[in-house]
């Protein structure tokens, strides 16, 4: 039944694309530091970076849907790939599958 599951949401990770306009938006920072056992991880598409705190435990699960996430290596991924002009928070996902991210956008050094 596991492997079903997976299977279902590999599928739909295939055919679903997330854009702010199928996200909740808002204008608060989510992820400036992340509270234990979460730790920040980040993915970089459609020009843009995106930073947000993920229990470990939960990566597989959310990579179903962004498979370009990776773990970050400070606390400042977006800024330190040159994604540094903040442009708004949003939320991913659907059901228990739900990602906050702080989205950036280049801004220049």
């Amino acid at each position: 039944m596991l492997k079903l599951i997976v299977c279902l949401f590999a599928l739909l990770a295939v055919s679903f694309s997330f854009t702010v306009s199928d996200a909740k938006v808002t204008q608060e920072k989510c992820c400036i530091s992340c509270t234990v056992p979460a730790v920040k991880y980040y993915v970089i598409k459609n020009n843009k970076c995106g930073e947000s705190c993920i229990d470990p435990k939960d990566y597989n699960k959310v990579k179903i849907f962004e498979p370009g996430l990776v773990l970050a290596d400070s606390n400042t991924p977006c800024y330190d790939n040159t994604y540094n002009k903040y442009d708004t928070t949003v939320t991913h996902g659907f059901g228990s599958l739900k990602t906050t991210l702080d989205m950036y956008i280049w801004g220049g050094n």
